[in-house]
């Protein structure tokens, strides 16, 4: 042990020992907030912090993956269910359905994200909204192929 006076403060040196070992300041204030995190911290936090409301991370986490998924879906029934002709000869009313559609299904996810972060509904229930998708795409296929 090394022991410098300074005109501010004592300062000790230790040799040979590692305090806070791996430790990532950034994280703990993320999870402070909950607003800006990641994968990478939410694994973090899901794999140390054994006291932490897990719902909340894993809604995050279920929002950032299945919003994008749900967006694709939307995309590929929009384009099934209207053929070509009518997508050019009325546009108006395509994107009217289009972006009507959209904001719904954009809307209940946010709904359903926004409860399941506070706790009201398990983290898992957004994945209602993809399977819901999936389903109206398996619909929209075989009517259209029959």
């Amino acid at each position: 042990e090394v022991y410098e006076i300074t005109s501010e403060m004592w300062k000790k040196s230790v040799k040979n020992i590692e305090f806070l070992k791996n430790f990532k300041p950034k994280i703990l204030s993320n999870l402070k907030s909950l607003d800006n995190i990641s994968f990478y911290d939410a694994y973090i936090a899901i794999k140390y912090f054994k006291d932490l409301d897990l719902n909340k991370i894993l809604s995050i986490v279920f929002f950032k993956i299945f919003t994008p998924i749900s967006m694709i879906l939307l995309m590929i029934i929009l384009f099934i269910s209207a053929p070509i002709h009518i997508r050019i000869s009325n546009v108006s009313f395509f994107m009217i359905k289009s972006v009507t559609f959209s904001i719904l299904v954009w809307g209940s996810e946010l709904l359903l994200y926004k409860f399941t972060k506070q706790g009201v509904l398990p983290y898992w229930v957004l994945v209602l909204p993809v399977i819901a998708l999936i389903i109206l795409n398996i619909y929209i296929l075989r009517r259209n192929n029959d």
